[in-house]
């Protein structure tokens, strides 16, 4: 008896999906886009009071090698700022601790995907701060007389970007290896295979946060 009422459920189900296979899966869907980062109200206090936008450090690599907002006040940060971002990705550059952090997920539910250390602008030529996105990918990059850097993403307008440290133009050589600290022009410098990354996987149109 018990194996003749198993079997008639088993049917029912298999009609069913027969009438809307994808109703399952768009279940699924639904439950997982519901999801949201669940902060307490004591937590979101203790989190907005720790993450600044001022440089912490002592102007070395070795520092920021070595510093840095754990992974999990990262998360809560953005969700509980609200940030939204037209792709999959949201980009926060933590000037304290010159960390570019890479999100991916939606509004209210982004999870930390990458973290990279940067170079933000030099005292007197700070990256400006705020909420900007992606407008350009240069693969190509920049170049002076004196120096090149490749590949550029611009984020704010086409005088700041993400790109390489400065290399001599056609060379291997650094003309300037300076990271991990307020260094810049005003851009974002980054390690070329950290760069390359970004330039490959982080689309037009996303955000980015400096603070």
């Amino acid at each position: 008896m018990k194996k003749a009422t198993i079997t008639v459920l088993f049917i029912h189900i298999l009609i069913l999906f027969a009438i809307n296979p994808a109703a399952a899966a768009q279940d699924i869907i639904c439950e997982e886009s519901a999801v949201s980062i669940k902060v307490s109200q004591q937590e979101k206090s203790r989190i907005q009071a720790i993450v600044k936008t001022g440089y912490a450090g002592d102007y070395t690599l070795d520092w920021a090698k070595t510093h840095d907002y754990k992974e999990s006040e990262k998360v809560k940060w953005v969700n509980i700022k609200g940030y939204s971002s037209k792709t999959k990705y949201l980009i926060w550059v933590s000037v304290a601790y010159q960390r570019l952090n890479v999100f991916t997920g939606s509004s209210g539910n982004w999870n930390l995907s990458r973290t990279f250390i940067i170079g933000t602008g030099a005292r007197g030529r700070d990256t400006p701060t705020g909420t900007w996105k992606i407008i350009n990918k240069q693969p190509k990059g920049w170049t002076t007389p004196a120096y090149s850097v490749k590949p550029v993403i611009t984020f704010i307008n086409e005088k700041y970007g993400f790109h390489s440290r400065l290399y001599y133009p056609g060379s291997a050589k650094l003309y300037d290896g300076r990271i991990g600290f307020p260094c810049s022009h005003g851009c974002i410098r980054m390690f070329s295979s950290d760069v390359s990354w970004l330039y490959e996987n982080v689309p037009l149109g996303t955000t980015v946060v400096v603070y």
